[in-house]
């Protein structure tokens, strides 16, 4: 994991620094968790409640787990560039087949991933 620093001299001599510009791995890794809970199981639930007609896992839809892989997906190329396909693929997998830990196993599975 790199992280790109930049230093600028002010017109008093003094430097800023400027670590806004974070590593894609870094960025996500602290978004991490919101991400997975909040938008992906929560996306999950929204269309799987509504449209879910094709069951697997635990009792998990189909339908609900390819709105969770899609919208994490999307999130992640939104956030960093990059999709991260492997990782929100075997994270989705992990959630239709855990029944009320998912809260807890998600944003960890998913650090351990980026780590």
């Amino acid at each position: 994991t790199t992280t790109t620093t930049t230093t600028t001299t002010t017109a008093g001599g003094g430097q800023q620094h400027d670590h806004s510009l974070q590593s894609s791995s870094s960025l996500l890794l602290s978004l991490w968790g919101v991400l997975v809970l909040g938008v992906g199981d929560s996306m999950g639930a929204i269309i799987g409640t509504k449209y879910g007609r094709t069951k697997w896992g635990r009792g998990r839809s189909v339908e609900g787990s390819l709105a969770m892989w899609i919208s994490t997906l999307l999130c992640c190329w939104l956030l960093t560039g990059k999709p991260y396909l492997v990782m929100v693929t075997m994270v989705t997998g992990l959630e239709a087949h855990t029944s009320q830990i998912d809260n807890l196993v998600l944003p960890l599975a998913g650090a351990i991933l980026l780590l």
